[in-house]
């Protein structure tokens, strides 16, 4: 992606407020030093020049402010959505701002915009109108991009919809209902922030009646969201307490049976509670020495002589947050030639197990009967320390029960040391900070994708999104994990991971192990030693962009059923410690994750044909040279048509290792001299044999076909500050 070459540049950072990449401006004091030889420095320092004017270069629209003399009035126009289909979705306001004669831009009285909004909201605007969708109840029409209406005559149930909805069910007009922002088109992002800002995709492909670039902007429908005929996620329609009937000796004979009918978790009490239980007191001891009795902790944590079955007052606890449609999760943006992604600075001692001293292959290992099949698709796996083993034993037994492939391997007491025994909290940190080198030692010992399993787990069903080809927005999923922001459409939080790691599924593809390796390599860096695993991936995903470099599945409520926030009305396939709430045993870190300093830029696709010649890892400095020089080719193809002459393919023509001077003129990059290429003049030696065709060379031919170099735009026409432009002045009168 474009974005990681912007990264990589020291003048350059990611504005997530507004989300396209705007530059910060670069002082000599405040570039950082680059470690290179002295002629990457010289480069680099070339790039940051020309970057820092780049920036500096005020809008057109701040330019013509400023030509235009006292009394000039200057009318802008900006698009608002409508519902009037002859305007495309998207009606155009004017806007007049007049410059006064102390030099001031002043806004015109009221009267001409509002004019025109109000003859546009006659026609059916919804700019500031509340929002209208059809559905067939207020969650249906709030879920999805429906049509919008103004009256229940405006919406016509779909023909589909009879094969998902009752007959009966009524397809009607809702108001007050949320803007989440998205179009007919999907959610639109640009594949190229260099060329165009995630924002502008989405204003301009999802109700302008404009030009959706297929090359640049990338619109993906990840849900059931654009499917109005779908069907939505029910309400709980669990009892309440004062619904249940009183405890009788039918109830507990029933009672008991659902306790040996379910090994897995704790059966929900089928009578209302005595006045001794609440919300936090919801475990019933219903068999025993305290049957009767409701405490806050769980029954099954202590001996059978203290209490033989119990039960979860599940009417207690409040309902699992609503969601109306499920979102499976996300997909990787297309990546571009000479990408480069972040490598991190880190502890070798602690990046790996054997580098902590630990020899896996020489530890007990606790397996399922199903291991021994050779169609296993995946591997659950899990590290315990001796005083767990039954929790592991317990886990095993569910994996068994379900007709899953379950592995545990038990990391002795004195696996780090005399000095980390368990039981100690450096035991524990530790422990915490090798999962992803684990996980990642565990796909290279199976040779299967495997699924992170803590060891307090246990299945009720087998988990059938983890095979191949189950998720319905993706052939191939990279990762699949517990995102508890993962069913979010509010645009400041749908894309901000907040990861449960309890369980993760990581397949054996290499962007997967690629997210492994700086995720182990984030945990190995010594501010994180002691900070939580999942807060640590969290800011990778999001600060480190790496959300975008993997397929992503979000695993639903039921595959990490959680007590008591995502327990009501959750039918489990994996359940949290019997029913245990987490963080009882040990708590969890308070310290606050921290994202590491960039140790390289590593080429994500090192093994392909454009990136011959180039090195696989540098420094951020000069990873920002090597994006200039290629640029700078780029743009020489892309303008004025001197290109490589082996550039056949689809691919931005970048420097060959070799070239001869007379089919490039641009020198190899893996040479030191990376700057832009001189124009060539009238001394400059000519490529071509005949004098008389130099100026012909010289002279700008037209854009070659966008589909010619539809991914590899290093540089376009517009200048980051323009999306920022673009929203101010599109909502300028809102």
């Amino acid at each position: 992606m474009a974005v990681v070459l912007l990264l990589a540049a020291p003048c350059l950072a990611y504005q997530t407020d507004v989300g396209v990449v705007l530059p910060r401006k670069l002082t000599p004091a405040t570039a950082p030093v680059s470690s290179a030889a002295a002629a990457s420095q010289a480069s680099a320092a070339a790039f940051e020049g020309a970057e820092l004017a780049r920036q500096l270069r005020p809008s057109v629209a701040e330019r013509t402010e400023d030509q235009a003399a006292n009394g000039v009035t200057i009318t802008y126009y900006a698009s608002f959505p409508t519902s009037n289909p002859e305007h495309g979705g998207a009606e155009v306001e004017m806007a007049f701002h007049r410059k006064s004669s102390e030099g001031l831009w002043i806004r015109q009285p009221k009267g001409h915009v509002q004019l025109l909004r109000e003859a546009a909201l006659a026609s059916g605007a919804a700019s500031s109108a509340p929002q209208m969708r059809c559905g067939f109840s207020w969650d249906d029409a709030a879920a999805k991009v429906g049509q919008k209406c103004m009256k229940d005559f405006d919406c016509i149930r779909p023909k589909e919809s009879f094969k998902t909805w009752p007959k009966s069910a009524k397809y009607s007009c809702y108001a007050d209902l949320p803007d989440y922002e998205r179009g007919d088109s999907g959610d639109c992002y640009s594949s190229n922030q260099l060329l165009k800002s995630d924002l502008i995709c989405q204003v301009v492909c999802n109700g302008l009646a404009g030009w959706c670039d297929p090359d640049v902007c990338v619109c993906e429908k990840n849900s059931e969201a654009w499917n109005i005929s779908a069907p939505i996620q029910p309400h709980d329609d669990t009892k309440g307490p004062t619904q249940l009937p009183k405890k009788d000796s039918k109830l507990l004979e029933k009672e008991r049976k659902d306790w040996d009918a379910d090994p897995s978790g704790l059966p929900a009490c089928r009578w209302s509670p005595n006045k001794g239980c609440n919300n936090e007191t919801q475990y019933e001891c219903f068999q025993g020495a305290n049957a009767g009795k409701c405490s806050a902790e769980n029954w099954s944590e202590k001996p059978e002589s203290v209490c033989e079955r119990s039960c979860v007052h599940v009417s207690l606890l409040k309902p699992s947050p609503y969601y109306a449609i499920w979102v499976p999760g996300t997909l990787p943006k297309p990546a571009l030639t000479n990408e480069r992604q972040p490598r991190y600075e880190h502890d070798p001692k602690k990046l790996t197990p054997e580098a902590r001293g630990i020899d896996l292959y020489k530890y007990d290992v606790l397996m399922s009967r199903f291991c021994r099949s050779a169609k296993s698709k995946v591997v659950g796996i899990a590290m315990y320390s001796p005083h767990y083993k039954e929790k592991a034993s317990r886990l095993l037994r569910s994996c068994e029960r379900v007709g899953m492939c379950c592995k545990a391997t038990q990391i002795p007491a004195d696996a780090f040391g005399k000095d980390a025994m368990e039981g100690t909290e450096d035991f524990r940190f530790q422990m915490i900070a090798m999962k992803p080198s684990f996980i990642l030692s565990q796909i290279d010992a199976t040779d299967l994708p495997v699924v992170y399993l803590d060891t307090d787990l246990e299945f009720h069903r087998f988990p059938d999104l983890l095979l191949p080809g189950s998720w319905p927005h993706s052939d191939t999923v990279d990762v699949s994990l517990f995102n508890f922001w993962g069913n979010e459409t509010l645009p400041e939080t749908k894309n901000k991971p907040n990861i449960g790691s309890a369980v993760a599924y990581f397949n054996s593809t290499d962007r997967a192990k690629s997210l492994l390796r700086v995720w182990a390599e984030a945990m190995a860096y010594s501010s994180n030693s002691h900070a939580p695993d999942d807060q640590v991936l969290d800011l990778l995903l999001t600060k480190g962009e790496w959300l975008g470099r993997a397929s992503f599945g979000w695993l639903p409520t039921s595959y990490l059923r959680l007590m008591p926030s995502f327990y009501r009305g959750v039918v489990p396939v994996i359940d949290h410690d019997h029913g245990s709430a987490p963080g009882i045993n040990g708590g969890h870190s308070d310290q606050k994750p921290k994202y590491p300093p960039v140790k390289d830029m590593e080429l994500c696709q090192p093994d392909a044909k454009e990136n011959k010649g180039l090195d696989r890892y540098l420094p951020e400095a000069e990873a920002a040279a090597e994006a200039a020089a290629l640029k700078e080719a780029d743009e020489a193809c892309r303008l004025h048509g001197r290109c490589d002459d082996d550039a056949d393919t689809a691919t931005a023509p970048i420097a060959s290792p070799s070239p001869s001077p007379a089919s490039s003129p641009v020198p190899p990059v893996g040479q030191p001299a990376r700057t832009p290429v001189p124009y060539p003049t009238s001394a400059s030696p000519s490529p071509s044999p005949a004098p008389a065709e130099a100026p012909v060379a010289r002279t700008p031919v037209p854009v070659p076909s966008p589909g010619r170099f539809q991914v590899d735009f290093q540089e376009g026409f517009l200048h980051p500050r323009m999306s920022q432009r673009f929203r101010r002045m599109s909502q300028l009168d809102s």
